[in-house]
């Protein structure tokens, strides 16, 4: 199979797992409520700045499982291991990164709609938003960190399972065997 294939594939699965993520997010995430003051200024309810780090919660637990779960799917295909399908996991992390928050925000954006020009006193709902472009860095990171622990854990050089090519050396030695040469 072509190399660009097998990167855009793992490329493909990350941005899907995402966009999901962010239909969830979008979802989940809790509005902040403020009550207009004046025309255009409004003040948060007590409590409801903590909404934003909710939000920011949720959206780095779905990048945390989307670091975790894609990785481990896309090591299933044992052939194509290697630094392409690495480079195709860690450029669709990111991808799968921005498409979550761009897909969240935008969702979220139609659930919770502000009005145009509400009337000073009333208590109106704020879609949940970006605090920090740093989330972008955790589903590569934690992409990055899952695949290394899966290359350690592999115990063979090509980081395939080859037993029958082990069995083909083992018939290419015969009798000899290195418990032979202790005797």
């Amino acid at each position: 199979m072509n190399p660009s294939k097998v990167l855009g594939f793992a490329v493909a699965v990350s941005v899907v797992f995402g966009v999901i993520c962010g239909l969830v997010w979008a979802l989940l995430a809790p509005a902040e409520h403020f009550v207009v003051v004046e025309p255009g200024v409004g003040s948060a309810l007590t409590g409801e700045s903590l909404h934003r780090f909710d939000s920011l919660a949720l959206l780095v637990c779905g990048a945390l499982v989307g670091g975790i779960v894609v990785p481990v799917a896309v090591w299933a295909w044992v052939r194509f291991r290697g630094p392409v399908l690495y480079l195709g996991l860690l450029v669709g992390a990111a991808l799968g990164s921005a498409a979550m928050l761009g897909v969240g925000i935008l969702v979220a954006g139609f659930i919770h709609s502000r009005p145009d020009d509400p009337p000073p006193g009333s208590v109106v709902a704020l879609a949940p938003g970006m605090e920090t472009p740093l989330i972008l860095l955790v589903q590569p990171l934690v992409a990055s960190l899952v695949v290394l622990l899966l290359v350690a854990m592999n115990p063979h050089d090509n980081l395939r399972f080859t037993v029958d090519s082990e069995l083909d050396v083992d018939a290419h030695l015969g009798e000899h065997s290195f418990e032979s040469d202790r005797a």
